[in-house]
């Protein structure tokens, strides 16, 4: 990775940035070539989106706040939102959650609440998965950027009605 991104993490971040901002401003001509192309499925985006999914796996802490925060920046389209979640993303999310840095944990909530923003069927997957455990356990971190992502995912997935009720089993509503 190092050798093909300038050589060091930093270029990386920027190159993984870029390339979700490019994606995610022109979502307008995504949609032309998807038609084109008559793939309703987002396959054509696949590689790139699964690639960024296997960065969260990387030792590297910054490689995955960097992966994280692309897809959150992809995720801000509900056509990628669906592809990131179906291409295997919330998984290492969550392990990351557990991460002893709090950037990552930062980075990986910030990436819940987007995928899970306005979209049920995230929301519901991502709670089967298992975040909502993690998520109200970073309510009680000593950080006030960690507590507040991972409140702000849990209130997304608030609201589903079923999550509602694991939230509050999980301790996440404070009497």
């Amino acid at each position: 990775i190092n050798a093909e991104y300038g050589g060091n993490v930093f270029s990386f971040k920027v190159y993984l940035l870029m390339v979700s901002r490019s994606n995610t401003m022109s979502v307008p001509e995504q949609e032309k070539k998807k038609e084109e192309k008559q793939d309703s499925d987002g396959e054509w985006q696949q590689p790139m989106i699964r690639s960024m999914i296997d960065l969260l796996n990387s030792p590297h802490p910054e490689v995955r706040e960097a992966s994280a925060d692309a897809l959150r920046l992809l995720a801000k389209n509900d056509l990628n939102k669906t592809l990131i979640v179906d291409c295997g993303s919330v998984k290492p999310l969550i392990e990351m959650l557990s991460s002893d840095s709090q950037d990552v944990q930062e980075k990986a909530a910030w990436t819940l609440y987007t995928l899970c923003y306005n979209h049920e069927q995230n929301q519901k997957k991502i709670a089967q998965l298992g975040a909502i455990t993690p998520l109200v356990r970073l309510l009680k971190s000593p950080h006030s950027v960690v507590k507040e992502a991972a409140g702000l995912a849990l209130c997304n997935l608030a609201k589903n009605v079923i999550n509602q009720v694991v939230i509050a089993q999980e301790g996440g509503i404070i009497p």
